[in-house]
């Protein structure tokens, strides 16, 4: 509903706060304006935008390469070591992540790993398989290493029979660019945030 109707979801979301349905303190994903919509009853802690992209074919992706290889738990101190370079990078990763099989990075010479690119969840029976926790290390970016642990992870997905989704802030436009130029296309933008109840007589968000 929040992609193919979203005017309908956030008539619904007004309602539903209208009415004190909501929780005291959540973190919602919905179609953008949702922070507008409950600005009368809730108020925003953080809120982010994003664009869902969508890959199902890989006749624009780049052959698989040979230098990306699986990552698993016994790889958890390199992996952690490359998200701690980029502060960006690893915000939803957890170790458990690592038990379906489906992380793929780069490692340099003295092997630690270069760039990762991983997923959040991959169920081909439903048509679900979503990138994340992709992160190159700053001192090997522009070598074209996103693009290969990306497409290659991307290629191997689809061969398990899932659409391969992931989701990127708008205003990352680098991100945007690569993705759009592998063959993921840009499904829909929606807004995520963390919402707290508006306090009687306070306009505090607490911490």
């Amino acid at each position: 509903m929040t992609a193919t109707a979203p005017d309908a979801t956030l008539r619904l979301l007004g309602d539903l706060a209208t009415h004190g349905a909501l929780g005291s303190r959540f973190v919602i994903t919905g179609p953008r304006g949702l922070t507008e919509t409950l600005a009368s009853s809730h108020q925003p802690r953080w809120t982010r935008d994003y664009v869902k992209l969508a890959c199902r074919v890989a006749d624009r992706l780049p052959a698989v390469d040979p230098r990306v290889q699986p990552v698993g738990a016994a790889d958890l101190d390199r992996l952690l070591r490359l998200f701690a370079a980029d502060p960006a990078a690893g915000d939803f990763f957890h170790p458990g992540l690592l038990d379906d099989g489906w992380y793929r990075a780069i490692a340099g010479p003295d092997g630690e790993l270069l760039s990762v690119a991983g997923t959040h969840v991959v169920d081909p029976h439903t048509g679900t398989a979503a990138i994340g926790n992709v992160a190159t290390h700053p001192s090997a970016r522009r070598r074209g290493l996103a693009r290969a642990t990306v497409s290659t992870l991307t290629r191997q997905l689809l061969r398990s029979g899932a659409p391969v989704g992931l989701n990127v802030t708008v205003d990352n436009d680098g991100a945007r660019a690569l993705y759009t130029s592998m063959g993921f296309d840009e499904v829909h933008a929606y807004e995520e945030a963390e919402l707290v109840a508006r306090s009687a007589g306070s306009d505090r968000v607490p911490r």
